[in-house]
């Protein structure tokens, strides 16, 4: 990940490229059945990006190369990705006392297939990661890692990994992250009432009554070429925030995804303060992805290929390819805040004028979401909501 100023804006900028990067090869990939367009989706660039990293941190030659590639993870002299994640892992545990965020690393080995205590301490030192060998043949494995996934997402997500899923694995990354903060100005509950919400992108055709809050105030606001935008912070510091982005009448998610969203640094500065009303379903998410494809698309290919993948700065023995990259997120929006987890699984074979007239955004059609950390950028969780009582 490019660190010309060797800052965690730049590396979080780095983590938002490649996460929204991602986010894009999901529509139409076949490791998501439901990307057509009409359908609920989620991830966490944050997520993706820890577990990569410590990926990365094993990973040599062309294997590598062409990681850092993909990644944009290329550090000037003196410093490290490794350091770098460790600093932005710190700085997002610090930014809030009213929010809690939490993010955990693991790794597991298979027994009999060491893991070199290099590696093993570098993920302990840069990543807070704990390491544990394991018989992955056994019944009670996946119950060691799904319990390790729900302690470290607080039983938000409980199910990550199956007995099938492991047979035949030397190694198992995985990173969770989860969220929860309260709005800074929490929503009324005697305002929130059914209201209808368009399925269709129209406006038009299919609704579907859903309970949708309503509030008034003041908010980081934009109304650009193609869609509106809005912030919504959370805790007393307002470091982090959710962004909620709304086509316009006549455009698409997709022409969202295609024409504003690669420039998401670019128009995130020109939000400015402006009187309005924001009216917002309450909502809750749950997605289940498998990434392989999308990261192949992405230009990372060798870490694939048991011909030329290369791990052996995992230790003497470990050139093995990934097996597959899983990926689950949960979200879940109401009055008081916000609820969010996520987790990656690597089986390894300011003052502004305000606006005259005060805005009107409801969120009643399909729209994007993000939460973000202010202080670097970083997008914790991104999304599509296009049906909100969609499964």
């Amino acid at each position: 990940m490019k660190q010309q100023t060797n800052s965690l804006e730049s590396l979080a900028h780095s983590v938002n490229t490649f996460g929204i990067g991602l986010f894009g090869k999901l529509n139409g990939s076949q490791d998501d059945p439901q990307s057509s367009g009409s359908y609920n989706r989620m991830i966490s660039p944050a997520s993706i990006g820890f577990a990569l990293s410590m990926l990365r941190a094993g990973a040599l030659g062309e294997t590598a190369g062409e990681m850092d590639r993909a990644l944009d993870a290329t550090v000037e002299t003196g410093t490290s990705l490794d350091h770098l994640q460790r600093e932005l892992r710190e700085r997002l545990s610090s930014s809030d006392a009213s929010v809690q965020l939490e993010i955990a690393n693991a790794l597991w080995n298979q027994v009999g297939h060491p893991v070199s205590e290099t590696y093993k301490e570098a993920l302990r030192v840069y990543y807070g990661a704990v390491s544990r060998e394991i018989e992955f043949r056994a019944p009670e494995a996946a119950d060691i890692i799904n319990r390790w996934v729900s302690d470290s997402t607080h039983g938000k997500i409980d199910q990550l990994v199956d007995g099938g899923t492991l047979t035949g694995l030397s190694t198992y990354l995985a990173n969770a992250v989860y969220f929860k903060g309260k709005w800074s100005e929490p929503f009324n509950p005697a305002l929130t009432a059914n209201r209808p919400f368009f399925v269709a992108e129209s406006g038009t055709g299919k609704s579907v009554d859903i309970p949708t809050m309503k509030q008034s105030g003041r908010y980081a606001y934009l109304d650009a070429e193609g869609f509106r935008a809005v912030r919504i912070p959370y805790g007393e510091a307002r470091t982090f925030d959710m962004l909620l982005a709304l086509p316009d009448p006549g455009r698409t998610l997709a022409d969202f995804h295609a024409e504003q969203l690669p420039g998401w640094a670019e128009w995130n500065e020109q939000l400015r303060s402006a009187r309005g009303a924001i009216e917002l379903p309450k909502f809750k998410l749950e997605t289940s992805l498998r990434l392989n494809e999308a990261l192949i698309g992405l230009g990372i290919q060798k870490a694939f290929d048991p011909l030329q993948s290369d791990f052996g700065g995992m230790g003497q023995g470990n050139g093995q390819p990934i097996g597959a990259v899983a990926h689950k997120t949960f979200i879940e929006v109401d009055e008081v805040g916000t609820e969010a987890a996520a987790v990656t699984g690597i089986a390894r074979a300011g003052a502004a004028f305000p606006q005259d007239e005060p805005f009107e955004l409801k969120l009643n059609r399909p729209f994007f979401f993000a939460i973000t950390e202010r202080a670097t950028g970083l997008i914790l969780f991104m999304g599509d909501l296009v049906d909100p009582v969609q499964a």
